[in-house]
């Protein structure tokens, strides 16, 4: 695996759609708990998830962000 993600160079046409909205729901932790004692494991690397993110960006979505937990 490359030591970096290249953003640079891709292709993002705009969305010819009515403005499209992204909900992404983050967890602070690794393991969520899902029900009863089982974990559903969320991965923990922002590149996992950020990266993502940028493409739809470019492409034209807004993203909205919501987490599991109150601050």
């Amino acid at each position: 695996m490359p030591p970096r993600t290249d953003f640079n160079g891709a292709d993002h046409p705009e969305t010819t759609a009515a403005r499209r909205k992204v909900l992404l729901i983050g967890a602070d932790e690794r393991y969520l708990r899902v029900g009863g004692d089982r974990f559903f494991s969320t991965g923990n690397h922002p590149v996992e998830t950020l990266l993502p993110v940028l493409h739809l960006q470019a492409a034209g979505y807004e993203i909205e962000v919501a987490t599991a937990s109150a601050i």
